[in-house]
């Protein structure tokens, strides 16, 4: 739903947050991205309240690859020289 909305804006918007799916599709980004869509009303339903505030409320942002401290070593199944 979030990815859809972006860069529109409704009067009213109805958003569904399954605290089931994986935590990095439910997250701050998608709370906001969600949510402020709206000019008037917004209303979240959910399965389970007590872990929707938690999982809003972590930011998973994206890395660049400057931020990764880790070299990447890609193979084709052939021994690596070094």
């Amino acid at each position: 739903m979030s990815h859809s909305s972006q860069g529109l804006t409704a009067e009213r918007v109805l958003g569904h947050a399954d605290t089931s799916v994986h935590p990095d599709l439910l997250n701050s980004r998608f709370g906001y991205i969600s949510i402020s869509r709206a000019s008037r009303e917004a209303t979240l339903f959910t399965n389970e309240v007590a872990t929707l505030g938690p999982q809003l409320g972590a930011d998973h942002s994206k890395t660049s690859a400057m931020e990764v401290s880790h070299p990447l070593r890609i193979g084709l199944g052939f021994p690596m020289a070094r």
